[in-house]
């Protein structure tokens, strides 16, 4: 429910939505070599016609059908190659609008993903690349209710790790918790990343003395 009453909130705008992608980005570039890498795409739109407001849609490439045209550029780490970020996106043909807003926040979860999966194993990540300090907490303060009673259902990485945070939010997505087993897989930690984003808006509710707990 919040995350739509997020998107239907006047305030909210692509604008803002992009500059904090882009801020995030480049708070992770400092005396780093980079390589921007720069696409465009077309969103169609077509199959949710009946459900979208056709004042400021466009056409896409077949001039028939509805949609826009995404171009974004992501950031990679020129020695690693790890994904740092999205440093703009464009859009157009169509007004910049509510169903914009949704596209906008699947394209940061997808780079989140991919940063998730990217650095799965490597320890010398700070989760800090991918979630911020109070989402850190947050993560600290759920961990124990995803690990088991076993060994072997106990999170294996060093706290503050980019592993030790893809852990608990694959285990979030319904992953197992076995390191010896399948890692987890992009849709799981897409699963995993939802229910964590519901987790973390009520537990900012809450550390925000907004919500009675007792």
């Amino acid at each position: 429910m919040g995350y739509y009453r997020f998107l239907e909130n006047e305030n909210v705008t692509l604008s803002e939505l992009v500059r904090s992608l882009s801020d995030d980005c480049e708070f992770h570039l400092a005396k780093r070599h980079v390589l921007a890498i720069s696409d465009t795409s077309e969103i169609n739109l077509q199959s949710h016609a009946g459900r979208l407001s056709p004042p400021g849609l466009g056409v896409v490439g077949n001039n028939t059908d509805v949609g826009f045209y995404i171009h974004p550029t992501l950031v990679l780490d020129g020695e690693s190659g790890f994904p740092l970020g999205l440093s703009t996106v464009k859009l157009w043909s169509r007004a910049i609008n509510h169903a914009d807003k949704h596209q906008r926040l699947a394209l940061s979860v997808a780079v989140r993903t991919l940063q998730m999966v990217e650095g799965r194993d490597n320890t010398q990540l700070s989760a800090q690349l991918t979630f911020c300090l109070e989402q850190q907490q947050c993560l600290s303060g759920i961990q124990s209710s995803v690990e088991g009673d076993t060994k072997k259902l106990q999170n294996p990485y060093p706290r503050g790790c980019l592993p030790w945070a893809n852990w608990i939010i694959a285990r979030l997505g319904g992953w197992s918790g076995y390191t010896s087993g399948r890692p987890p897989g992009m849709p799981t930690l897409v699963h995993g990343l939802r229910q964590f984003e519901s987790i973390f808006l009520g537990w900012k509710l809450a550390l925000g003395g907004l919500v009675y707990t007792r």
